[in-house]
């Protein structure tokens, strides 16, 4: 397990691909249960190429502060998790989550609210 500062934890089976762009300011996440984020796709409209020989594209994945992932979690690229959200194992995060929301399912969709 390792604190990323901030108290922002991850465990060592947390993938995150290396193209994501994380949210800096977030603090107080923990990812530490295995699952994975996503900052990055490739383009694939010209069909004369392999899709892993054409241009990638990112635009970053954002957690603000106190973030909750559990196990199995995928978070795509472009999205932002917002404050204080609990995203429940398992779930594919395709869709912005508002601040304080509960999401599950794939994909995920906010099912609750926690009182802020």
């Amino acid at each position: 397990m390792q604190e990323r500062g901030h108290r922002d934890w991850r465990s060592r089976e947390h993938w995150v691909q290396l193209r994501s762009v994380l949210g800096e300011s977030g603090q107080d996440r923990d990812q530490r249960a295995p699952g994975r984020v996503y900052g990055g796709d490739h383009e694939f409209e010209d069909q004369s190429k392999p899709v892993l020989a054409q241009a990638r594209v990112s635009s970053g994945v954002t957690l603000e502060d106190g973030v909750w992932t559990g196990a199995g979690v995928k978070i795509l690229d472009g999205i932002t998790v917002g404050s204080r959200a609990v995203i429940g194992a398992g779930a594919v995060v395709r869709e912005d989550v508002p601040a304080f929301a509960v999401a599950v399912g794939v994909p995920a969709r906010v099912v609750s609210r926690r009182a802020p």
